[in-house]
């Protein structure tokens, strides 16, 4: 028989004897010291690691059998899980529950900005002009992916989330689990940040007349349908080019939880610059929400839902400009397979382009004679 005890100090000490190993903890005095005492040899190989000379069967099998014995009041049945039912079923939908907090917050804070602004700009004290709105909505936006981003990668945004599944592979499942979560947190920031601002807002604006473009986007009366649509595509392309630049490991990222900072300068910066025409609708969940909430208290102006706007510029624009984000910074940047930009298309796809486009066939020559592609 042959002896190779090994040693591993972390959290335990590993015996092998005749292929029956001893597991115990380092803090079992009893069972170490019986152990270590069995044996002269056993002791300075326990310290030293080197190859000993067979002990006596019978010491190694009273030994063996007093440290694996259970010790008094202990089960000899498996653990049960400590957690109870609702820890569970967060375990199971944690990504769900971080990206509903992570917007839902965020939603919040920037709308409070809004709103503390524009029922301000006519008492003495002014909290604030556009520029602060704008600074608010990057602040929350950034504290929403500090917030979220390690569970769920906190996309706070129907257009990225959409957008990830169709250039980078986000399981489409996820990805309705996602929008859901966004455009219910939404609601729900929305009439908590009325039921904060209840009393000043029906005090500024008893009619409820003047305050509503403070919870959702609204063209200038002068802007055309067409302009504003095209100011929400290109704000929201050059907000998901941004986005899949900062997840490109082969661009330049940002250091270890800096993507948040950055995204949040982003955002006020597309407040800034494009917020003026639209408004800056930058995301179909965060003004839905609230402009539904804005309905349900009273404000039932044209600019809620009495024009077609709401669904044209904050979703079709904005799902328009990602999408075409998108397959900008794949086209001229991205190298890698994950994007469909960068995959071989299939035969059948490149027959449909060429009916479509009446292109003409790839030929080849062999032998003297032109084979057509396959």
């Amino acid at each position: 028989m042959s002896w190779d005890p090994r040693i591993n100090w972390t959290p335990q000490q590993l015996f092998d004897i005749d292929g029956v190993t001893i597991d115990r903890p380092l803090d079992e005095e009893k069972c170490t010291k019986d152990f270590v005492d069995s044996s002269s040899e056993v002791a300075l190989a326990v310290f030293a690691s080197e190859p000993l000379s067979e002990p006596s069967h019978v010491e190694e099998t009273s030994v063996l059998h007093e440290c694996n014995a259970p010790r008094t009041g202990e089960s000899q049945h498996a653990p049960t899980d400590p957690r109870n039912s609702w820890a569970s079923f967060r375990e199971i939908h944690r990504e769900a529950f971080a990206e509903f907090l992570a917007t839902g917050v965020a939603v919040f804070l920037g709308l409070s900005g809004t709103l503390t602004v524009s029922l301000s700009l006519d008492s003495p004290v002014h909290y604030g002009t556009y520029e602060t709105s704008c600074w608010s909505w990057g602040f929350a936006w950034m504290f929403g992916i500090y917030l979220g981003g390690g569970v769920s990668g906190a996309h706070m945004n129907p257009a990225i989330s959409i957008s990830l599944s169709l250039f980078r592979g986000f399981p489409w499942s996820r990805c309705a689990v996602y929008v859901a979560a966004q455009f219910l947190s939404s609601l729900v920031a929305g009439g908590l940040a009325y039921g904060l601002f209840a009393d000043s807002l029906h005090h500024i604006d008893p009619e409820l007349t003047s305050v509503s473009a403070s919870f959702f986007s609204t063209p200038q009366p002068w802007v055309s349908r067409k302009s504003a649509i095209l100011n929400q595509v290109v704000a929201s392309a050059i907000m998901s080019m941004a986005v899949l630049s900062l997840g490109d490991d082969r661009n330049n990222p940002p250091a270890h939880g800096m993507s948040a900072f950055i995204f949040g300068l982003l955002v006020t910066t597309l407040k800034l610059t494009l917020g003026y025409n639209v408004g800056a609708a930058l995301n179909p969940a965060s003004d839905f929400g609230p402009r539904v909430i804005a309905y349900a208290i009273g404000y039932r102006d044209q600019e809620t839902f009495g024009t077609q706007w709401w669904y044209q510029g904050p979703w079709l624009g904005t799902l328009a400009g990602a999408i075409l984000g998108c397959i900008i910074y794949d086209g001229l940047i991205f190298i890698g397979d994950e994007s469909p930009i960068n995959r071989q298309m299939s035969g059948s796809l490149q027959r449909t382009l060429r009916k479509v486009f009446r292109l003409p066939k790839n030929t080849e020559n062999k032998g003297g004679e032109d084979k057509e592609e396959a």
